[in-house]
């Protein structure tokens, strides 16, 4: 069952993230990177890091409850 979700949630992510936001998912949940991390590898700022969280969480979050 873990699989399946993480799987959906991949998915999800795919079809309903930009590319900066799959990038910012990818490594923050799948890589473990931390904020400052993400932020020095895309060339952003931190705030900016959260921002994209941010979005991208409620945006799963928004998919999920709907499916």
């Amino acid at each position: 069952e873990v699989t399946e979700v993480r799987d959906g949630v991949q998915f999800i992510a795919h079809r309903c993230l930009t590319r900066q936001e799959q990038d910012i998912f990818h490594m923050r949940f799948l890589e473990g990177l931390s904020y400052d991390d993400i932020a020095a590898e895309l060339g952003i700022s931190r705030v900016a890091v959260w921002k994209h969280l941010s979005h991208l969480v409620k945006t799963l979050k928004h998919q999920f409850n709907n499916h």
